[in-house]
Parts: C-alpha cells; structure tokens; sequence
C-alpha cells in the first residue's frame, strides 16, 4: 500500500486527489505502472467497504 505523506498545498492536494479517484476505480495512479490488476479482485476493499462476491 502506497500512502502519499506531505506537507498540505495545492500540487499534493490534486495529487491526493488523483491517487483517491485511482483508488475508488481500482486502478493504477498515474505515477506508477499501469497494472491495474485491483479491478478485477473479488472482494476488493472500496470507499463503501467490501465488495461483494458474485
């Protein structure tokens, strides 16, 4: 798990931004390899809790 740490301004509050919509999709953000292998775990942890299996 990757936890973005920095001091409060406007490039790393867009930046906290981009990563949280990244992980609400289940993708890759922007400044990491484009794996995106999340989107297809079942019971993936999301912004509402888990997922729930089919």
């Amino acid at each position: 798990m990757y936890v973005p740490a920095a001091p409060m301004c406007p490039k790393n509050l867009r930046y906290a931004r981009e990563v949280f919509r990244a992980f609400e999709q289940g993708v890759s953000p922007d400044d990491f390899s484009r794996e995106d292998y999340e989107k297809a775990w079942e019971e993936r942890f999301t912004v509402g809790g888990r997922r729930q299996t089919v």
